[in-house]
């Protein structure tokens, strides 16, 4: 079980991990295990607490992130601290996280497209589609009112979905947020941005090395009509700052060499630094091209065969 593995795989990369007792053992004396054929969690569904201190417990999610010490298991959305990531189970925890909609695990998660905005169909009644059952769950300690995750946390988190997308062969895209599975919550989102689809997106892109700086001004809300992925550089927070188009120019221009050029692009020759449809598309089509999963983000290995 790669499962097992990822508290090591965690601390090699320089995260605290705090082991909660018993994390190993599964359930109901061994019986609630995930359900996927593999025996592991087929994504990561983040979540927020709703309250800004939260003690880590075995019931409610795997991991839990937040500021602590060793003076207290309690972690903290503020107020000083480390940042730790408490891992509570191995295996799903007791609580739902709601009874979600095969259609984002299915025809998004699991083919690595990023999902956008909220779920669009009904809760799934069915008990054997538990989220904690298919998703490893995180909750994040936050009041969830328009309050910002920490930055040494934000990049925690950042390190916890790159080890994983490691160690379980996963993409960003693999990651959701809790809205995304069931229409009961709407988080995680970080008050930097306007949602939590924005929220997600960002903490993908950062994950792929594409690392993202937040929107001063509330971004331009992409259209979700089609629940496809649309980056949050596609915004003009992101646009507007002259490194991060000149790298998006940079990545396009080595896709334009290779023979795949972004059809939308305002500018003549296909390169003009934001990250659109266009670009995706491109992106995608060079994705395909050399083997790469196609997901229409600009990976770090993805520009490295680019560049090459």
């Amino acid at each position: 079980m790669k499962t097992l593995e990822l508290p090591a795989a965690l601390e090699a990369a320089g995260v605290e991990v705090r082991l909660l007792d018993g994390w190993k053992t599964a359930h109901y004396s061994g019986r609630y295990k995930w359900r996927e054929a593999d025996g592991e969690p087929a994504g990561h569904m983040w979540h927020h607490t709703a309250s800004g201190g939260y003690t880590p417990n075995r019931d409610k999610a795997n991991g839990w992130a937040g500021l602590g010490s060793d003076d207290s298991l309690r972690l903290y959305q503020s107020g000083g601290g480390r940042p730790i990531y408490a891992i509570a189970n191995a295996h799903p925890g007791p609580i739902t996280s709601g009874y979600g909609c095969r259609y984002v695990l299915e025809k998004f998660v699991k083919r690595d497209i990023a999902f956008t905005g909220r779920q669009p169909k009904a809760d799934d009644t069915d008990p054997k589609w538990a989220g904690n059952t298919h998703y490893w769950n995180t909750e994040v300690v936050l009041d969830g009112v328009g309050t910002y995750i920490d930055d040494d946390v934000w990049a925690m988190m950042v390190t916890v979905g790159q080890v994983q997308n490691e160690l379980f062969g996963w993409t960003p895209a693999r990651h959701i947020g809790h809205a995304m599975h069931s229409n009961r919550k709407i988080d995680l989102r970080d008050g930097r941005f306007k949602d939590m689809a924005q929220t997600l997106d960002a903490l993908r892109l950062d994950m792929a090395g594409a690392v993202v700086i937040p929107p001063v001004e509330p971004p331009i809300e992409p259209p979700t009509e089609d629940y496809m992925y649309i980056p949050v550089e596609y915004t003009d927070g992101f646009n507007s700052n002259p490194a991060k188009r000149a790298a998006v120019a940079g990545f396009q221009g080595a896709l334009k060499i290779k023979g795949f050029s972004d059809g939308n692009s305002q500018s003549p020759d296909g390169v003009d630094g934001k990250y659109g449809n266009g670009t995706i598309a491109a992106c995608k089509a060079f994705q395909k091209s050399v083997g790469f999963k196609v997901t229409g983000m600009g990976d770090v290995k993805t520009r490295a065969k680019a560049e090459e």
